[in-house]
């Protein structure tokens, strides 16, 4: 399968993330996929996208790894006030 672009719903675990995703049709159907989250992606922002790819079974429902985050276009660099 080839790799997923989806944005980060919401996060159950600090290493798992789900991620509703939606179809434009008139029917309400949805799919929950559970993304694991390596140590190295720590600052993921709900919003993010995220680049995920099939990898081996990891639990009984996580079957996916993140392999790239791009941040929000909302977000800056904020300064901090002296």
């Amino acid at each position: 399968m080839a790799d997923v672009q989806t944005e980060c719903a919401y996060q159950k675990q600090p290493t798992t993330f789900q991620n509703k995703k939606r179809y434009n049709r008139f029917e309400k159907h949805h799919r929950i996929m559970s993304v694991h989250l390596s140590p190295c992606f720590e600052d993921i922002q709900i919003g993010d996208i995220v680049t995920a790819g099939e990898y081996r079974p990891l639990s009984k429902t996580v079957h996916f790894i993140v392999l790239k985050v791009t941040k929000a276009a909302g977000t800056k660099k904020q300064f901090q006030k002296f």
